[in-house]
Parts: C-alpha cells; sequence; structure tokens
C-alpha cells in the first residue's frame, strides 16, 4: 500500500491548489517536493516507482507502455472524461445531485457548498 491523503478541490475558487499556479486541474499528487499532474501521467509514475522499489512486477509496467494500452488511456483523457461532465449535469435538478458531495467537504464552509451547488 502507498499512503497518500485525498484533498477534495473546490471546483470554483481552486484555492487548494494554489500551489500550483502554472497547472490549474485534477488530479496532482505531491511526492515530496516533486508534483505529477494529470493521471495517465501520474499512474504510469506511481507504477514506475512501485517496480523500482521491486512492489510491483515488471509485467506491469510493459502493459501500461503497451499501444493498447495508451491507447486506451488517451480516449479516457480525451473522450470519455469529457463527456462524463456534461451527461451527469443535463439540468438544473442533476447538477444538484452530482454536487451533492460538496456538503460532505468539511474545509468547504457553508457558503461554499451552497455555491458549488448552485453555480
Amino acid at each position: 500500500r502507498i499512503p497518500y491523503r485525498v484533498t477534495d478541490v473546490n471546483p470554483i475558487t481552486k484555492k487548494e491548489i494554489k500551489f500550483s499556479p502554472d497547472y490549474r486541474k485534477v488530479p496532482i499528487v505531491k511526492l515530496g517536493e516533486e508534483q505529477i499532474n494529470d493521471s495517465p501521467v501520474i499512474l504510469r509514475e506511481i507504477i514506475e516507482r512501485g517496480v523500482k522499489a521491486g512492489d510491483l512486477p515488471e509485467k506491469l509496467l510493459e502493459q501500461v507502455k503497451s499501444e493498447e494500452v495508451q491507447r486506451w488511456l488517451t480516449f479516457c483523457d480525451t473522450k470519455l472524461a469529457v463527456l462524463m461532465f456534461p451527461n451527469l449535469t443535463r439540468n438544473f435538478s442533476e447538477s444538484f445531485e452530482a454536487f451533492g458531495y460538496v456538503n460532505d467537504v468539511p474545509h468547504f464552509s457553508g457558503m461554499e457548498k451552497i455555491q458549488n451547488r448552485i453555480v
């Protein structure tokens, strides 16, 4: 297991990632002082480090580097992810429901919770 901490990022203010003025999207992984951006890059880096440490099999890294896996990662990143949000938030009711998770984010203020659900 790799220890980690999840930080929910306010979709409007993004104040939780103010440490990253040049990259304003999620996910971001901080490994010590090193910042790694973008899901496919993060995935590959974690696997490479796991293989190097002997915690993951070399075969896994070979699979991730394969043309087929790269094609699927590109599809997910450029097509699937782009289509998911508009389909989850087709109208106000669905959008309000989709952003219901903000009520459970302890570091969001009451106003931020309302703002994220309504805006």
